[in-house]
This record gives C-alpha cells, sequence and structure tokens, in this order.
C-alpha cells in the first residue's frame, strides 16, 4: 500500500497544481473480485488546464518541459508523474491519461491486489466512516420533536434517503420539489429551519433563497436556511452565502455534519440533547439493518456502496424501488430533452441521475451521467449525441439488476383489498378536482405501505410519474381506468 499512497499523492498533488477553479476527484473502485484476487481501478480527475494531445506521448518522460513552457504562473512542477508511473510498472499496471486542453484531465490505472484475509472489516462509508456507533454520531445526537423543517429536493430519492437519516431527530419535517413550491410553503406554514437543494427545475434552491429573503416579514430574513449540495467548492460557497444561505451540507449526507449544522441553527428551546450511553442504543437500534450482503455479481450495481450512501439497509430497499420504477420514464425524459434541443433541462435531469445512481450504488452509471452534465454545461451537442445511447443503455439494463430488489420489496408490504385500493384512487381523483395536491402526496404515501395487485402494477408505475409530473387532467383519467381493472 505504500507504493499505491506515494502514487496516488503525487497524482493529487499535480493535479491540484494544476486546477486553479473547479474541483479534483479522487475515486477507487472494484473492478473484478475472485476468491484471492482484486482488481482495483484508481482515477484522479481534474477540471484544470489539461494537456494538449501532443504533449501527452512524451509526458511521462518530460513532464517539466511541457508543463513549464506553457504554464509559467503555476509554481513547481510536475516531476512526480515519472515516478508514479515507475512504481506502478512494478505493480504490474500503467498510468493512462485522458485530457482535453483547456478542459481538464483523467489519470487511471488498475491494480491486481491480492486478498489477505476475505473475511469483512466494518463497512466504511462514503466518508471513511465506520458503519457501526461512533463517538462523533453519538455526541452529536438529539431530538427536537417539536421542530418543523422544510425539506426542499427535486429528486424523490434524495427526499427518501434525507427523512429515513434524520428519522433519529423526530423532527416533523415537510418535503418541496423545488424552489417555487419551496417559497410558496414557507409563506403559508412556520418553519424552524429549510434544507434547500441547490440545483432544481423551476427554481433552483439560490433563487429560492432570495426569495424567501425578499419577503417583507421579519421573520422570513432569520429563518435558517441551509444548503443541500453535491457542489461544496469555495466558489459554491460563497454563491450560497451571498443569496443568503446560513451555511451548507455536502451530497451524499454525512450524519454526524447535518446534525451539527442542525444543532447549530435550531432555535435552542427546541433541541433536546441525549446522553452518550441512550444516543449510541438509538443510532444502535437505527444502524442494525445496515447487514452487507455480497457484491452483486453483474457489474455496475453495488449494494454495499448503496448502504453506504443511504445509511441503512431498509433505505437503500425504499429508494431502489423508486429508481427502478421511474426508469423508462427518467430514460425517456433525457432522450426527449436532447432531441428537442433543451439542454439546460437535460443538463438537470443527468445531475439528478448521477446523484440517484451514486444513492443505490451504481457508481459507472453516475460517473458517466457526471460526464454527460460536464458535455451538457459546455454546450457540447455533438458530443451528448454520441455519447448518451450508450449512457441510457448502461440505465436501462440496471432494470434486469435490481428487479430481485424491487420486487422482494414489493412483496414484503402489507396486504391491501381491492376495495380499499378503488377508496384511495377514488380519494386521488376527488383531491385532484379539488386542487389538493398535498392530499394526493399523502395518499401516495400511505399507498407504498401496500402491496399493489397485479392488475394495476404497472399503472401504479405511471400514476407515480403522473403525480410528480402534476399531470392533472391524465391522473384522473388513470385513475378510473385503475378502478375499471379492480372492478373486473
Amino acid at each position: 500500500m505504500g507504493r499505491i499512497r506515494q502514487v496516488i499523492i503525487n497524482l493529487v498533488n499535480n493535479a491540484i497544481k494544476y486546477t486553479e477553479k473547479g474541483s479534483v476527484r479522487f475515486s477507487v473502485h472494484v473492478r473484478q473480485k475472485n476468491t484471492d484476487k482484486v482488481m482495483l481501478y484508481y482515477e484522479v480527475a481534474d477540471t484544470g488546464i489539461g494537456i494538449r494531445k501532443e504533449d501527452q506521448k512524451i509526458l511521462f518522460d518530460a513532464f517539466q518541459r511541457v508543463e513549464m513552457d506553457r504554464n509559467r504562473y503555476v509554481e513547481g512542477t510536475g516531476l512526480g508523474l515519472t515516478i508514479s508511473q515507475n512504481l506502478v510498472n512494478m505493480m504490474g499496471g500503467v498510468i493512462e491519461v485522458e485530457s482535453e486542453y483547456g478542459k481538464g484531465s483523467r489519470f487511471f490505472f488498475t491494480i491486481e491486489q491480492t486478498i489477505i484475509d476475505p473475511t469483512p472489516v466494518s463497512a466504511v462509508n462514503y466518508n471513511g466512516q465506520k458503519d457501526n456507533v461512533t463517538e462523533k454520531e453519538a455526541e452529536c445526537l438529539f431530538i427536537a420533536p417539536e421542530a418543523h423543517i422544510l425539506l426542499v429536493d427535486d429528486n424523490e430519492l434524495n427526499l427518501v434517503v434525507a427523512k429515513e437519516l434524520l428519522k433519529p431527530l423526530r423532527m416533523q419535517i415537510d418535503t418541496a420539489e423545488n424552489g417555487l413550491q419551496a417559497v410558496k410553503m414557507v409563506r403559508g406554514s412556520q418553519y424552524d429551519l429549510v434544507l434547500m437543494d441547490h440545483m432544481m427545475p423551476v427554481m433552483d434552491g439560490i433563487e429560492a433563497a432570495k426569495a424567501i429573503r425578499a419577503l417583507p416579514e421579519d421573520k422570513y430574513q432569520k429563518l435558517p436556511i441551509i444548503a443541500l449540495t453535491a457542489n461544496a467548492m469555495v466558489d459554491a460557497r460563497k454563491e450560497f452565502l451571498n443569496a443568503g444561505m446560513n451555511g451548507f451540507v455536502a451530497k451524499p449526507i454525512d450524519f454526524a455534519r447535518i446534525c451539527n449544522q442542525l444543532k447549530l441553527w435550531l432555535p435552542k428551546d427546541l433541541v433536546r440533547d441525549v446522553p452518550k450511553e441512550e444516543a449510541k442504543k438509538l443510532l444502535a437500534d437505527d444502524l442494525s439493518d445496515r447487514e452487507i450482503q455480497p457484491e452483486d455479481p453483474q457489474m455496475g450495481f453495488s449494494f454495499e456502496e448503496g448502504v453506504n450512501h443511504c445509511g441503512s439497509k431498509a433505505a437503500l430497499m425504499k429508494t431502489i424501488r423508486i429508481f427502478y420504477r421511474t426508469i423508462d420514464s427518467k430514460a425517456n425524459k433525457i432522450e426527449q430533452c436532447l432531441k428537442e434541443g433543451l439542454i439546460s433541462d437535460y443538463v438537470i435531469e443527468v445531475h439528478a441521475l448521477k446523484s440517484s445512481a451514486l444513492l443505490i450504488g451504481a457508481v459507472p452509471l453516475s460517473e458517466a451521467a457526471k460526464e454527460l452534465e460536464d458535455y451538457g454545461k459546455q454546450g457540447k451537442t455533438e458530443v451528448l449525441e454520441e455519447k448518451t445511447p450508450d449512457v441510457l443503455t448502461m440505465y436501462r439494463d440496471l432494470k434486469n439488476i435490481l428487479r430481485p430488489y424491487a420486487e422482494k420489496e414489493e412483496d414484503a408490504k402489507k396486504e391491501f383489498s381491492d376495495g380499499e385500493w378503488i377508496t384511495a384512487l377514488q380519494q386521488i381523483h376527488q383531491c385532484i378536482e379539488q386542487f389538493d395536491l398535498d392530499g394526493v402526496d399523502q395518499i401516495m404515501e400511505q399507498l407504498e405501505e401496500y402491496q399493489v395487485p397485479e392488475c394495476i402494477r404497472e399503472s401504479m408505475d405511471q400514476l407515480r410519474v403522473y403525480v410528480a409530473d402534476v399531470s392533472m387532467e391524465e391522473i384522473m383519467e388513470l385513475t378510473d381506468t385503475m378502478t375499471g381493472l379492480l372492478r373486473d
């Protein structure tokens, strides 16, 4: 591991040195695994100055000359690359590079490692923290049963995971699907704090924060607003603070960090500290279902990664069910946005896919969606037209992989008679006629606890899509159709 550590340090240092704006990302994934060997893929990617194609051929032999000629403003050189290549060669691998001048670079290599002890160690989550109850988690735990907060995110999966993660705090949590809806809900209710996603359609988090701060009453100036963001770079932080937000929490959400932010900004009289030993017991009960299943033999999905990101097996299973049922509609929407030239909408959709795929442990799909998002932001429509079909094939292929998990979750639900389903569908129809969207959401949430009859299972998937899109006429027509199917 000493050699690998030195290689990673060298690659990351070079990436930071030549990245004035943007980000540097390090990742490692299992590519192949058997009883005694594992292939590990390492990657360091940046959004820095990039390297010209003609220079990439001599990069590891003459990096100092190449970069010093073109980038005199950068202090230091990349001499460590030659050393890194030699070290990786000694371990049976080769460092490869993909780069676009002016846009950034990716350095990556694959190394075979021997499994010394196949016994699993304690699972480690995305921030490198053990999944048992840590002192840090126990110290920050509190309860606030009288606190009323608003959670804003356009991604249903993110809402599910966040609500599951915050369950131990016992807060009253309302949800909104975009910034405009959040502003309306803030005006109509008394909230103690708002957790606001950044990138959303209709109105994003920054626009929503500014709109809330512009409301006339003094209470709206004092309402704590915490950003939830996958972009925690310095420039983004400044943008959040300039919009009037009080702080931010990076995605995927870390339990200890969000607890600390909530404890800092919630009214003190609503927060009750929990003794450490009691906190450990509460969290131990909450984490008891984090048992890790064996790695899925099919590439593209890791149950362990999903548990780490969702926080528990229960939350992951619920998230998989939602992800699974929306694959076709979401993939079709991405295709439609690209076909109609709606690139800003396309970027929002693939950004959501990036986040959702990461939550369930579909890391390759998440990374592919991020690449599409970056190309979309750069306006490279020709590249999008070339790469999008392959990514959507990967996306749709996940249906076969996730089906056993999704169907297992469906079978574990409580039974509901056809008559009770008919009553619920009629209530949804009535709510739409009365423009009671909150009522529709409440009924749909309750129905998630029950098995869906086989005759309306596909229709139920479509109904969820219509409800998410607030397609009112379609909801009324479909609920009538579903009622007829149940009566036949």
